[in-house]
């Protein structure tokens, strides 16, 4: 069992999403890590894990707290699988799956939240794979065996798989203890094979069995090793506490300059002070960056947008105005056009009508005369009558037509002077338009001053929110909190503790857990948890042990052969194997080459 890959998103101290390979950063990142940051990333493992508790999650947050991820995730290798535990922090939902060569099958899914009493389905589906559960049993064990040999990350790493490893390799052992295969006819009498695919599956099963007996070999050799790193785990525990002595003498080694102070006095100064200070220097920062922001605006103002300082707030409406208005004016004049176009066709068509009019008055009468003289002859007086009706029927005819057009005439100048007028308006209103502002002036860039006169009042405004921040940055700056109380804890802690540690919190912990270890000391204290636990598991490890000797045993008494012998057995096995598929149905079978395999 190893952890192969961490993945992180939202912990103090690292980029919003870290990856840590483990077995690439092996000789860099992680042998390399500092005490404190070997305590943090190993309390971050067994936090997702085995979960966080509300107020440990303070400690393990990012600072700002701008992002809502706050997730990790372990890969973890078991050997022909692989096991990948994906933990949301925000949410409590933990998600397992376990992948092979052959399929990818989730185990786990739902969600897993710590609260005294509350039961946990996931804590006891990990008791499946891991023998230790408890995370403050981990830590305890493995701190105070770090504690007696000081190690790196993978030290405690190391420890760690001491502790939950034997549960998995229990499992993975009762799986290879399989005593049906005794009663399978696993070994067919000698006097019943008698083809050659028969010997080659008859020595088939043999190898398998060979094969699973130099496993089950190999897990002895394994749990025994186990067993022996085990035994020096109790023995480095084992002391843990003894005497008074030794555990103010280790108090004083950790803690040199702070071992006289009360812990959670002292951790709740210390934390508060690295808060406010934090606070401060993000304030100061924000300041800064808003300070050089505002000189840069006004900058961007005073250069490349003075011409706008003048220019009325109403621009943009009045651009937008104008355009109508321009628009507008266009139509007008268009309409204007057509009103000339009809007037000149009115008149045309008046002139003609004249015309035609005093035609008909030189002809009409005339002809009148004649038709009449040659009808009526000697009754010449009859022509009088009929010629002045002629012309008033022509006079009549064509003062009516003429009238219409006169009419029409009229209602087109009419029609005419209205839109004079309004368009007299409109050149009014673009001249007060030119008159507010010059720019409008300059046609051709109009919708280039535009743009940029949106640019110069976005400015303005964020000018304006610039300053507003800045006024309330230099205020609060200037609070008790982060002037007096900050200079306080300075005077009182700055030569006793770093308040820079890579992990101030994890520090201050472990100074409250060795101080109240040492004000609740008995000696001799014989019934430490941590070596009963160790003990557990080996005795579970003993039984193990015992029934894989026994099973091994009596497989090798049921095949005949001396345990020492399988690994030669097995090449031999494997060599006639090799003949036998090269030689093919051509062979003959030869009882006696299988008696001498066997």
């Amino acid at each position: 069992m190893q952890i192969t890959s961490l993945n992180i998103s939202g912990f103090k101290y690292f980029d919003l999403n870290t990856q840590i390979n483990f077995k690439e950063n092996r000789g860099h990142l992680l042998t390399g890590t500092d005490s404190d940051q070997k305590y943090y990333l190993f309390e971050t493992i067994l936090g997702i894990l085995f979960g966080l508790a509300s107020e440990e999650k303070i400690n393990f947050r990012d600072l700002d707290g701008t992002t809502h991820t706050f997730t990790g995730m372990l890969t973890i290798d078991l050997s022909d699988r692989t096991m990948l535990i994906e933990r949301d922090f925000e949410t409590d939902f933990v998600a397992c799956l376990l992948s092979s060569k052959k399929e990818v099958k989730p185990f786990y899914q739902g969600k897993d939240i710590i609260i005294e009493g509350n039961p946990r389905p996931y804590i006891k589906m990990l008791s499946d794979f891991f023998s230790i559960t408890d995370k403050d049993t981990i830590l305890e064990i493995c701190y105070d065996a770090d504690a007696n040999d000081p190690q790196n990350l993978i030290g405690l790493l190391s420890t760690f798989y001491k502790l939950v490893s034997p549960q998995f390799k229990i499992s993975e052992s009762e799986r290879l203890i399989d005593e049906e295969k005794f009663n399978n006819s696993l070994l067919a009498p000698l006097e019943t094979i008698k083809t050659i695919e028969e010997q080659i599956a008859f020595l088939k099963r043999k190898k398998t069995f060979l094969s699973d007996l130099l496993l089950i070999d190999s897990r002895v050799d394994e749990i025994n090793h186990d067993l022996e790193e085990l035994q020096k785990l109790i023995n480095l525990v084992q002391n843990k506490g003894k005497h008074n002595e030794a555990v103010l003498s280790d108090l004083k080694r950790r803690f040199p300059d702070i071992y006289k102070e009360n812990s959670l006095q002292l951790r709740a100064d210390i934390l508060l002070w690295k808060s406010l200070r934090e606070k401060k220097i993000e304030k100061e920062i924000e300041l800064e960056n808003t300070t050089s922001r505002i000189k840069q605006v006004n900058r961007l103002i005073e250069t490349d947008y003075a011409t706008y300082k003048k220019v009325p707030e109403t621009f943009e409406s009045d651009f937008d105005r104008f355009g109508q208005l321009k628009t507008e004016l266009r139509e007008k004049r268009k309409v204007i056009d057509e009103f000339k176009n009809k007037l000149r066709m009115a008149e045309k068509k008046l002139k003609r009508k004249r015309q035609k009019r005093w035609l008909l008055l030189l002809t009409a009468p005339a002809l009148t005369l004649f038709i009449s003289l040659f009808i009526f002859g000697p009754f010449w007086i009859l022509i009088i009558p009929e010629t002045i009706i002629v012309i008033l029927a022509v006079l009549l005819y064509f003062g009516h037509i003429n009238e219409t057009i006169r009419a029409e005439i009229f209602h087109i100048n009419e029609e005419k002077r209205l839109v004079e007028i309004r368009m007299q308006e409109i050149e009014s209103e673009i001249k007060h338009i030119f008159f507010n502002n010059p720019l409008f002036k300059d046609e051709e860039y109009l919708i280039i001053h535009l743009d940029r006169f949106k640019k110069f009042s976005k400015y303005q405004t964020e000018l304006y929110g610039l300053k507003q921040k800045q006024a309330a940055l230099y205020e609060e700056l200037q609070t008790e909190q982060l002037t007096k109380q900050i200079l306080k804890f300075e005077d009182k802690y700055s030569d006793k503790v770093n308040i820079d540690r890579y992990d101030i919190e994890g520090y201050l912990d472990r100074f409250v857990e060795a101080q109240r270890e040492l004000n609740n000391h008995q000696d001799d204290d014989e019934n430490y948890p941590g070596i009963e636990t160790i003990s557990s598991i080996k005795r579970k490890y003993l039984v193990t042990l015992n029934n894989l000797k026994t099973y091994r045993e009596k497989a090798a008494e049921f095949i005949k052969i001396k345990i020492e012998n399988t690994e030669s057995e097995l090449g031999n096995i494997a060599r006639q194997l090799s003949d036998l598929d090269s030689s093919g149905e051509e062979q003959q079978f030869d009882p006696a080459k299988i008696s001498d395999i066997i």
